[in-house]
C-alpha cells in the first residue's frame, strides 16, 4: 500500500510538471509573436509573460522573463522553480524559450 501511495505522488507531480512546461511553452511563444511586433519593448513584453506565468500557475515561484533581440528575431525566455502540489521531493527548474521573427513594414 506505501507503494502505491508513493508512486500516486510521483504520478501527480509528473503530470503537474508537464503541464507546468507546457504553459510556459505556450507564454514563451505568444510574448515572442507579441515583442515581433513593431513598436513593442521586448523587455516589458517579457515581464508581462513572467506575470503571467506567475499569476496564473499554481506552484511558480522565483518567475523570471527575459528577451533577447537581433535585428532578424526576438527570443523570449522563461524561468521558474515549480513547487509541485504535495511533497517538494525534488527542487525542479522549469524553462521555455520561443523565437519569432520580426515584423517589417513592407
Amino acid at each position: 500500500m506505501a507503494v502505491a501511495f508513493v508512486l500516486l505522488g510521483l504520478l501527480v507531480q509528473v503530470v503537474g510538471l508537464v503541464a507546468a512546461r507546457h504553459r510556459a511553452s505556450s507564454v514563451a511563444a505568444a510574448a515572442a509573436l507579441d515583442a515581433s511586433l513593431p513598436g513593442a519593448d521586448p523587455a516589458v513584453v517579457a515581464s508581462e509573460a513572467a506575470a503571467l506565468v506567475r499569476d496564473s500557475m499554481a506552484g511558480a515561484r522565483s518567475v523570471s522573463g527575459r528577451a533577447t533581440t537581433t535585428a532578424e528575431s526576438v527570443t523570449v525566455s522563461i524561468r521558474f522553480r515549480w513547487v509541485p502540489p504535495g511533497p517538494d521531493w525534488v527542487p525542479v527548474w522549469v524553462g521555455a524559450s520561443a523565437t519569432a521573427t520580426r515584423v517589417r513594414a513592407p
